[in-house]
C-alpha cells in the first residue's frame, strides 16, 4: 500500500466512548440517530475498543433519496450497513503498516484501506481519541458486500485475512439444534497481544440469546464453560467478543460454540482443529 494522504479536520477531542464522542460532535447528529435505530448504541458503549469510521451528515445527505429511510424501516440492515463502519481494536493512522490491505469489520467482511481512506470513502478527520477506541470522519457511507441469501458458512478454513487487521482467522457452522430453526456461523480471529475476536452470526433467532464457549464437542455432556460470549441480538443476529485467549489455544483443542435461548441450546458448532 501506498503513503496515506488521510486529511485531518478538526473535530471535537473527548475523553468519553467512541458513542458519546461521536454524540458530542455536531457532524455526526445523524450517525447517532441511525445507530440509535439499529439498537447498536450499547455494542458502541462496551469496553471494544473499536475502530469506527464514521459517516458525516453530509455523507448521509449524499445517499441516493429515499434510501436511508429504506434502511430505517429495515432494522437487519441497517444494523448490517453500520456494523461494516466498526472495526474490533483500536488503530491510529500510526498502526497502519504498508502490508495491510484492509480492516475487518464486525461483520466479518473487509473493509480495504485506500491512499485517501477506506472503501469508497475519504477519511476528512483522523485519530478522533475515546475511552474505548478511536474514530475516524469519513466522507462516504460504506455498504457492505452482499449477502447471498441461503449462502452456507465456510467450515474450518482461513478467511484469507493474513494481511489485514486480523492475523488469522477460521469461520465455523453453528446447526441448529432440536429443531430450533436457528443457524450461523462462529468466525474465530487472531489479533494482537495474545487475544481471539469470536463474533457469532445467527439467522432466525427472535430474541436476545446467550452465548458461551465449552470444552468438548456439540454431542457431549458436561459442559465445562471456557468463556462466556456476549449476547446475541435477536435483532441484530449477531455479537462480537474479545477474549483474553490466544487464538491458536481457542483452535487448539475441543471446543464449541453454544447459542443458548432461555434454558435450551439452539444451536451448536465445533470450533478448533
Amino acid at each position: 500500500m501506498t503513503s496515506l494522504l488521510w486529511a485531518s479536520s478538526a473535530f471535537a477531542q473527548g475523553d468519553g466512548t467512541v458513542l458519546e464522542v461521536a454524540a458530542e460532535t455536531p457532524e455526526f447528529s445523524t450517525l447517532i440517530n441511525v445507530l440509535d435505530a439499529a439498537g447498536l448504541t450499547q455494542t458502541l458503549q462496551g469496553g471494544g475498543p473499536f475502530t469506527v469510521f464514521a459517516p458525516t451528515n453530509e455523507a448521509f445527505a449524499r445517499l441516493p433519496a429515499g434510501e436511508l429511510d429504506a434502511l430505517l424501516a429495515d432494522r437487519s440492515a441497517l444494523a448490517r450497513l453500520l456494523s461494516y463502519h466498526v472495526v474490533p481494536g483500536s488503530f491510529t493512522t500510526a498502526d497502519i503498516t504498508a502490508e495491510m490491505t484492509g480492516f475487518t469489520t464486525l461483520t466479518g467482511d473487509e473493509l480495504p484501506i485506500t491512499q485517501e481512506g477506506v472503501g469508497d470513502a475519504a477519511v476528512t478527520a483522523v485519530n478522533i481519541p475515546a475511552s474505548n477506541g478511536v474514530v475516524f470522519a469519513i466522507d462516504t457511507v460504506l455498504t457492505p458486500p452482499a449477502v447471498t441469501a441461503g449462502a452456507e458458512p465456510e467450515t474450518g478454513e482461513t478467511g484469507g485475512l493474513y494481511s489485514s487487521t486480523a492475523e488469522a482467522s477460521e469461520r465455523y457452522a453453528l446447526l441448529e439444534v432440536g429443531g430450533s430453526g436457528v443457524s450461523g456461523s462462529a468466525l474465530v480471529a487472531a489479533y494482537g497481544g495474545g487475544r481471539a475476536i469470536v463474533t457469532v452470526s445467527l439467522n432466525g433467532a427472535s430474541q436476545e440469546a446467550a452465548a458461551g464457549l465449552y470444552a468438548g464437542g456439540c454431542a457431549d455432556g458436561g459442559l465445562e464453560t471456557v468463556a462466556a460470549l456476549e449476547p446475541v441480538s435477536g435483532a441484530l443476529g449477531f455479537s462480537t467478543t474479545t477474549l483474553p485467549i490466544p487464538f491458536q489455544t481457542v483452535l487448539g483443542g475441543d471446543h464449541k460454540v453454544l447459542v443458548l435461548s432461555g434454558n435450551e441450546t439452539v444451536a451448536c458448532g465445533e470450533v478448533g482443529l
